[in-house]
């Protein structure tokens, strides 16, 4: 485990670019002539700058010299001591800027900047003899000064590249292929074979994702196996899958099996098990002999490298994952090397056809050698690769080449992922704050946004494929991401010495570790890991369920850090020697809900760039010098529900680029006086995200606080909630000024509105051409909606318990030049608990049409008649508590109307309603029957209930028989006989296992 690799110096490059930057930086402090350590600050820039021309050259001739490896790994600790030795003066920078602000500095302290330049004097001569000892060493080796070709290429498209989504190709017959057996195998175990990086793992999630499996199989667990085959682990692999909220890692087997049981009793599941070694017959036998839970029909899924591993399983004959063919390579190729660049040069292709060729039909080869070429489209590049595959064409020399193509930036954060575990899902925004915490991610311009730097390191490394299975939010952000096993292996063998992975709590751990990655735990780490200098990282696998640091261990063991979880610790007093951290920029102390406050010594964390607080559901108050963290760029108080108010000086953490909730001050204890107000927002222009206000109701000075909140100015917030408090006395003048001041900018994509008092909403609501998403609830006396029907982005749309709002204006009763299309993106409209809304308002008799509309639900809106037509409609239409005329006008129209509405028929006729899915009628007074029309119409229909409509008399069952897709049908508390019914073979679909129902879909009986 402590071998020097072969390419960790890449990082060490990289490491030392990052230290001459922040010597610059505090060159350019000037902060008492730089703590009267000047010239020896400039003598140690001066032998860093020599030794930084050499290390390329170096890097090549350590590969056959052990003389020179040697000396990399001894420059390497002496590296890591000098960023810690300068942090330490970032450090006393950070501290002058806050005493300036609060003015009490006294010269002969030891605050004052030259007391601060004596005490640092034997540590700078100390680190400046041993740089000097590895420099001297340069003409021994003969190393030669070279220039890094660091910059990104011109002509990649980043945007693009962002874009290029992962795609499985040439394994649709595959995925049927198990499909079907899955469904009709007397087998419980079925096994895909194939060889490394084949892709058996990206096949088994197209099965595992597909919609007929989700509905046969009442749960799926998908469990990542890999080198150690252990029971208890695979068990908690699958209680994990299942979201079963217990402490899963403190459980034995036996509470294990008992808690499966629980979660799987009468239900038929699928189990994947990717990626099993196990050759053990004895390891499988005792898997087996616990695994009796489900019923009939419940299938493990498995996938192994080794058909010796499938014998093991009991299957002597598993499914053989071949490579792709030729072609399928090809379009795999083009989809990853060319989408976004337009025409490619002729011999562009030829040469790509020669270097897919000899990928050998591997997915995961031909995806890193498309993300390498797509990188300069130019034909010496491509020649290059095609040179260097004449002689060695393993999936690992590709991701060798393409790594090497990197900036050493680039390299420093790619390195970094082999601290977690395989298979581990990586969230990428906290990826983000981690590689800034480690000093990775550096600003070149002032007043750089850290999150557009974070997502471009991210992207590019994503479309070269060293990410994959990207998961997206509702607005196409990527989330989270995964690493291929192979990729994390090449990712292991380029950290460095640095990185190491503690597998056993009773090993003993290289002195030169920085970063840490715990296999297992116990109260002995803590111990183990406070005997090694220099810990930066300390990243576990499993949650540690104990306040094992605070107990075992003191801070100032780990006086290192750059970052520090102690997340789900049981912390409930965090001591204050947490301030000693000086070099902290991450800090987690999120789901410690027995922690009511935070010590005074966390504000002296000058350097701290992310607060992780969230559902630290006993939390009172945050610091009241909260303005001390300077740095701070990421403050979560999600769910912290005894919060009150935030304290006053948040308005200074002007580095600020998270703020998730602003709580208004609601606490009569709390004086005003120390609770920030919304003018703190003032300044805050690069706060981006989401941004929750609370207890707007208890703005005192509405006009000041919202005029100075300067939310049209913040960019980069995606998303914006305005609560106010419950219904209480209060001048609703107050809440129409408070809204029109909180104005967003345009950019905005998600608006939520909750509680508002104001009689009518404010205009610039229908300015928001990017909005996707709007939900406005408990606006009770809001007579008056603007406009909604012409933004563009608009895709979901929830009106709730409006008490006297009757219209909607349409944007149709104003002027316009051009024709409009009506809600032209709207999905899903939700109106509820309306009691005097009656409809849209348009003033032609022509009633206009949602375009492509998936899911309406009207709920509890007596007095709704009158509707947009939504021919198009095809998931879900829910109607409880309303008029049935709501649907009647839309089943009046002509068949040339219903094609010619929905974006998705105008290639082919199409009825109204005719892809519906799911219908759902509940206390409908005027219902009393379902016409002839309208069965004919609804022919896709697979759920249909019908409740508490007392009018309801008549079903036409001769016609009922037409709906061949029907699954389910109920009928509950309507004056219905069953004689009525006459549907034996509706009763007996309702009857049907699941596997029945969804062969059914496909009207086979």
């Amino acid at each position: 485990m402590d071998q020097p690799r072969a390419m960790a110096e890449s990082i060490l490059y990289g490491a030392v670019s990052n230290i001459l930057s922040l010597l610059a930086s505090i060159a350019g402090q000037d902060v008492g002539l730089n703590f009267g350590r000047k010239k020896e600050l400039e003598n140690l820039g001066g032998t860093l700058t020599t030794i930084h021309a050499v290390l390329l050259d170096a890097e090549e001739k350590q590969k056959s010299d052990l003389a020179v490896k040697e000396w990399m790994s001894w420059l390497e600790d002496v590296v890591y001591d000098v960023d810690d030795l300068l942090d330490e003066f970032h450090c006393e920078i950070l501290h002058q800027k806050t005493l300036a602000r609060r003015q009490v500095r006294k010269f002969f302290s030891s605050s004052n900047p030259l007391a601060f330049g004596l005490k640092m004097g034997r540590r700078i001569k100390e680190t400046r003899e041993r740089l000097d000892a590895v420099a001297a060493n340069i003409s021994k080796f003969k190393l030669s000064s070279r220039v890094a070709a660091d910059m990104i290429p011109k002509n990649v498209d980043r945007d693009t590249a962002s874009k290029v989504r992962s795609q499985i190709i040439g394994r649709e017959q595959n995925k049927e292929d198990i499909v079907h057996t899955l469904f009709h195998s007397g087998s419980s175990i079925l096994v895909i074979a194939g060889t490394e990086s084949v892709g058996k793992t990206s096949l088994v999630q197209l099965v595992f994702n597909d919609a007929k499996i989700k509905c046969f199989f009442n749960e799926r667990i998908w469990v990542c196996v890999s080198e150690e085959f252990d029971v208890s682990i695979i068990f908690k692999k699958m209680l994990k899958s299942l979201q079963v909220d217990c402490k899963v890692d403190d459980l034995d087997l036996r509470q294990l099996q008992i808690q499966l049981h629980n979660n799987l009793k009468g239900k038929r599941y699928l189990l994947v098990l990717d990626d099993v070694r196990n050759k053990d017959n004895t390891k499988w036998d005792k898997f087996s002999q616990y695994m009796l839970f489900g019923v009939d029909g419940s299938k493990i899924l498995a996938t192994t490298r080794s058909e010796r591993v499938a014998v093991t399983m009991g299957v002597n004959a598993p499914d053989r994952l071949r490579p792709l063919n030729e072609d399928q390579s090809w379009v795999l190729f083009e989809h990853v090397a060319f989408k976004g660049q337009g025409q490619i040069d002729s011999n562009l292709r030829v040469i790509g056809r020669d270097v897919v060729r000899r990928c050998k039909g591997i997915p995961l080869a031909i995806k890193c050698l498309g993300g390498l070429m797509r990188q300069k489209i130019n034909e010496e590049h491509w020649s290059f690769v095609q040179k260097k595959l004449l002689t060695d064409d393993s999936v690992f020399l590709i991701l060798r080449l393409s790594y090497m193509q990197l900036p050493s930036h680039l390299k420093q954060c790619f390195a970094f992922c082999s601290i977690f575990p395989k298979d581990f899902k990586i969230y990428k925004d906290k990826l983000i704050h981690l590689w800034r915490a480690q000093g990775y991610i550096q600003l070149q311009i002032e007043n750089e946004n850290i999150q557009d730097i974070g997502d471009e390191y991210f992207n590019d490394l994503l479309s070269r494929s060293f990410f994959q299975e990207e998961e997206y939010d509702a607005y196409g952000n990527i989330v989270s991401c995964k690493m291929h096993n192979l990729i994390h292996d090449f990712a292991s063998s380029v950290a460095s010495r640095s990185f190491y992975r503690m597998k056993d709590d009773k090993e003993d751990i290289p002195r030169s570790a920085r970063y840490v990655s715990l296999e297992k735990n116990s109260k002995e780490v803590a111990l183990t890991l406070s005997k090694i200098k220099g810990i930066r990282t300390m990243f576990f696998r499993t949650h540690v369920y104990e306040d094992l640091f605070i107990r075992n261990a003191t801070f100032l063991c780990f006086n290192c850090l750059r970052m520090l979880n102690l997340s789900q610790m049981g912390i409930e007093i965090l001591p204050n020697s947490i301030g000693k951290l000086k070099h902290l920029r991450y800090l987690d102390l999120s789901c410690n809900d027995m922690m009511k406050i935070l010590p005074n010594g966390i504000v002296k964390l000058h350097n701290l760039q992310t607060l992780l607080l969230y559902s630290c559901s006993r939390l009172k108050e945050l610091p009241g010098d909260i303005q001390q963290l300077i740095s701070l760029e990421y403050l979560n108080i999600d769910d912290c529900y005894e919060l009150k108010c935030l304290p006053k000086g948040i308005g200074e953490l002007t580095s600020l680029q998270r703020l998730d909730r602003f709580i208004v001050n609601s606490s009569v204890e709390k004086s005003f006086s120390t609770a920030a107000t919304l003018n703190e927002l003032r300044d805050l222009n690069d706060l981006g995200n989401c941004l929750r206000f609370e207890n707007l109701d208890k703005v005192r000075d509405v006009e000041l606080e919202s005029n100075e909140a300067n939310l049209k100015e913040k960019k980069r917030i995606q998303s914006l909630r305005l609560h106010w408090g419950p219904l209480a006395r209060r001048r609703i003048e107050k809440d129409k000024l408070l809204l029109d001041n909180l104005r967003p900018h345009p950019n905005l994509k998600e608006l939520v509105v909750h509680g508002y008092e104001g009689p009518s909403f404010s205009s610039w609501l229908s300015s928001l051409n990017n909005l996707v998403k709007l939900d406005i609830d408990y606006c009770w006396n809001c007579q008056y909606l603007p406009p909604l029907d012409h933004l563009p982005s608009l895709k979901s749309l929830i009106l709730q318990r409006f008490n006297v709002l009757e219209y909607v204006t349409d944007s149709f009763l104003l002027p316009c030049s051009t024709p409009r299309t009506y809600f032209p993106a709207l999905k899903k409209l939700e109106i509820r608990e309306c009691p005097t809304f009656k409809g849209w308002w348009w003033p032609t008799a022509e009633r206009p049409c949602f375009p492509c509309l998936s899911k309406l639900e009207i709920r509890a809106c007596p007095k709704l008649t009158y509707m947009p037509l939504f021919p198009s409609l095809d998931q879900d239409l829910t109607l409880i508590g309303t008029s049935i005329r709501v649907l009647q006008e839309t089943l009046k129209m002509k068949l040339t109307e219903a094609s010619m509405t929905s974006e998705a028929s105008l290639s082919s006729v199409t009825l109204p309603l005719s892809n519906l899915k799911s219908l759902t009628l509940i206390d409908i007074k005027d219902l009393d029957g379902l016409s002839e029309k309208f069965l004919q119409n609804i022919t896709s229909l697979t759920h249909l209930t019908l409740k508490d409509c007392p009018n309801l008399e008549l079903l036409l069952s001769q016609k009922m028989n037409c709906l061949t897709t029907l699954q389910e049908l109920s009928v509950i508390n309507c004056p219905l006989q069953e004689a009525s019914l006459g549907l034996k073979i509706l009763n007996s679909r309702k009857r049907r296992d699941a596997n029945d129902l969804c062969q059914h879909s496909s009207g086979h009986y």
